[in-house]
């Protein structure tokens, strides 16, 4: 699902979405993000866009926001184990503090890798 921060004021701000991922009974998998489109975003410090203006953001794979998600394989992808079934993983995300940018709508897309 879509990750929307909603309105930003200069204090962190978190929000989280859903990748689902089916896999058949016992297959094991792997999920990566990738680092988005901005110019010099990194999975460490993804960026949104409104025009030239960037505003940094965070993926994470747990909900205190520490690990980060990224698309390195055995490093910082999450794993699972297929059931048959559709699971769903949650994206943690957050907007560091302090971050001082022009109003406006700021948006990105990344890719989502899954290995099996």
């Amino acid at each position: 699902t879509a990750l929307g921060f909603g309105n930003y004021t200069g204090a962190v701000n978190s929000a989280q979405s859903t990748i689902t991922v089916t896999c058949t009974s016992s297959t094991t998998y792997t999920v990566g993000l990738g680092s988005g489109l901005a110019t010099g975003a990194t999975v460490s410090t993804r960026k949104m866009q409104n025009g030239a203006n960037l505003l940094n953001y965070g993926l994470y794979s747990n909900a205190t926001w520490t690990t980060n998600w990224g698309n390195t394989l055995a490093t910082n992808w999450v794993t699972g184990t297929g059931n048959g079934a559709a699971q769903n993983i949650t994206v943690y995300g957050q907007i560091p503090a302090a971050q001082y940018v022009t109003p406006g709508s700021y948006a990105d897309t990344l890719s989502v890798t899954v290995t099996y």
